[in-house]
């Protein structure tokens, strides 16, 4: 730290602490095979560039409108169609060390931003590298990373979910050396006795303090983390499912697949087929 230079807060550690990581942005045209239950833990940012594709949430049919930026929160449950070919850009997203609790608490609806002003300039610039195809990857990732950036910021600003965070935040530092562990030593067994150390706490402490600040248990965020590892995994590389399952200190496929479909909606192997099922063009 610079001398002089003011601490941080509580809630701008926690921010600082967030890391981006953008997985994957395409174009591709939505026809009748677009048509899936998802459930992701990582965030979709969609811009539509026809009428034609729709999300149901519940009861809800939500028709994705041209002009609007949609953003799709983790670990949320929603369902695709389509009624008639619509092109669709889109970036595949996370936040890594966002707890998965604090989505599920958070945020429970789908994020409409029109595109206007200053969101819609970065958002053009980065439909022009997508469809351009001598643009360099890093190019398209970088117009990408400032829009999820952008929409971000002004959906954090201006919707309830976003105060709510910022509430919450302020109480978090103090699992930080927990959260990190863990995101360091996902395949190997990972021990509420050492993360309550880490934290300065008392197993029985840490466990109920961790458990109302996050809204799940240690044990269970570290299985979200271990499931989000393995579909940012079968979504960017051709590893095998045996070698993901080891490599994220499952015991066998059996036992992978089952923990995945319980939180996914589906099977390691069904969650990869839906992700090449689309017919893409213009991909980085």
């Amino acid at each position: 730290m610079d001398i002089g230079s003011p601490l941080s807060t509580e809630d701008e550690a926690f921010f600082r602490n967030l890391t981006l990581k953008v997985l994957l942005t395409r174009r591709a045209l939505l026809a009748d095979d677009w048509s899936f239950d998802l459930c992701s833990p990582y965030w979709r940012l969609y811009v539509n560039k026809e009428r034609g594709g729709f999300i149901t949430m519940g009861d809800a049919r939500i028709p994705l409108q041209p002009g609007m930026l949609y953003l799709i929160p983790a670990w949320l449950r929603f369902s695709t169609g389509v009624a008639s070919p619509a092109v669709q850009n889109y970036i595949h997203f996370e936040f890594q060390n966002f707890p998965s609790g604090l989505h599920r608490t958070h945020f429970s609806r789908m994020l409409a931003l029109p595109l206007t002003g200053e969101l819609r300039h970065i958002c053009t610039r980065w439909e022009k590298a997508l469809m351009h195809e001598k643009a360099p990857p890093w190019l398209v990732l970088a117009h990408a990373h400032a829009l999820v950036y952008s929409s971000m910021a002004l959906a954090l600003e201006t919707s309830p979910e976003g105060r709510n965070c910022f509430a919450w935040a302020a109480g978090s530092g103090r699992f930080k050396p927990a959260l990190d562990f863990i995101t360091d030593h996902l395949a190997e067994p990972i021990r509420n006795k050492e993360l309550a150390r880490l934290c300065g706490m008392s197993t029985s402490h840490f466990i109920r303090t961790f458990r109302g600040a996050l809204g799940m248990t240690p044990t269970q965020y570290v299985m979200d983390r271990r499931i989000a590892s393995s579909a940012e995994m079968l979504t960017c590389t051709e590893r095998s499912i045996e070698d993901i399952a080891e490599a994220l200190g499952f015991s066998d496929r059996f036992h992978f697949s089952k923990a995945f479909a319980q939180r996914l909606n589906a099977t390691p192997a069904a969650y990869r087929r839906s992700l090449r099922s689309a017919s893409v063009f213009g991909a980085t």
